[in-house]
């Protein structure tokens, strides 16, 4: 994957100058460019579905070997972690 070609992964214009802000003016940046995050997620959907039926039909394939070792059937708030 070429991480160039995603903008997720370029320098924001708006952020540039954080070194130079305030603690507020950077916590009001931040706030006002997560702001943006919701638009951009729906714009994506198509895409982001595009993965997700990938991911579960790989699931379903036996593709996880999570899946193999049945992490997945253990009860909720088991992460069989520790």
């Amino acid at each position: 994957m070429n991480l160039d070609r995603l903008t997720t992964e370029q320098r924001n214009k708006n952020t540039m100058n954080l070194d130079t802000l305030s603690t507020i003016d950077v916590l009001r940046l931040m706030n006002e460019e997560d702001q943006t995050v919701p638009a951009s997620v729906s714009k994506a959907l198509p895409q982001i579905q595009k993965v997700v039926d990938a991911v579960k039909e790989s699931f379903h394939q036996g593709g996880a070997s999570g899946l193999r070792r049945g992490w997945h059937k253990r009860p909720a708030g088991n992460t069989g972690c520790g």
